[in-house]
């Protein structure tokens, strides 16, 4: 009954502080949402307007979330069973229905994600994951250890972060999966480079399918292939 005291309390979307946009295109001027970079709206907009932010795209209505304080709300108001209808992650789940692949826990919502989620849950209890601890400060301070050394040969900054991060997430969570030391850094790793470069390409392909018209249920496009 709280729930629905709150949702009939709550305020409309156009309430929410935002950029304006154009009639029918909307915000088309952010059509590029290149995940990662500092140009993008969900770094920009929340400097502009807060932590709760308002973007539509064509037919595509946002909310962006960047607080910390925030962000934990939403998490918290999930449920037991999450509901995720955004465009990227319902043309995902096409993209693998399509090709006979199965769901994963980032594109299931519901009871799929309910499944998955407890299937993993003995794997994530905090009993288990401190076993994980020393590994995982080991390999923050190879990461900051190697942040330090490019700075030294540099111009004294890194440029961009983002992908070194990627290599650090990626370490930190074959760690915990595969029980694997990779070597991400080196760059002499071939797997682990592979690895990367697909897993961004996945990422960044299923951005441009999501702004884009859905031509590749017609025919094979780039981001498709």
């Amino acid at each position: 009954k709280g729930k629905e005291t709150d949702f009939l309390s709550a305020k409309p979307f156009k309430s929410i502080p935002g950029p304006r946009g154009y009639p029918l295109l909307g915000n088309i001027e952010y059509l590029s949402l290149q995940p990662g970079r500092e140009n993008t709206p969900f770094t920009i907009l929340p400097q502009l307007y807060g932590p709760i932010v308002r973007l539509q795209i064509l037919h595509q209505k946002m909310v962006i979330v960047s607080g910390a304080d925030q962000i934990e709300q939403v998490f918290r108001s999930d449920g037991n069973m999450p509901i995720r209808v955004l465009t990227i992650e319902e043309n995902a789940k096409w993209i693998h229905k399509k090709n006979n692949l199965p769901d994963t826990l980032v594109l299931a919502h519901k009871e799929e994600w309910k499944r998955l989620r407890t299937a993993m849950s003995k794997q994530v209890i905090p009993r288990r994951l401190s076993h994980y601890i020393p590994s995982q400060c080991s390999i923050a301070d190879e990461f900051c250890d190697h942040m330090t050394a490019i700075q030294k040969e540099g111009s004294g900054q890194v440029d961009d972060v983002y992908q070194y991060l990627l290599k650090w997430s990626l370490k930190a969570l074959s760690k915990v999966v595969f029980n694997e030391n990779i070597d991400v850094f080196s760059g002499k790793n071939s797997q682990a480079n592979n690895f990367l470069e697909t897993a961004m390409g996945y990422v960044t392909a299923l951005f441009a399918i999501a702004q884009a018209f859905p031509f590749y249920r017609l025919i094979p496009t780039k981001p498709y292939k």
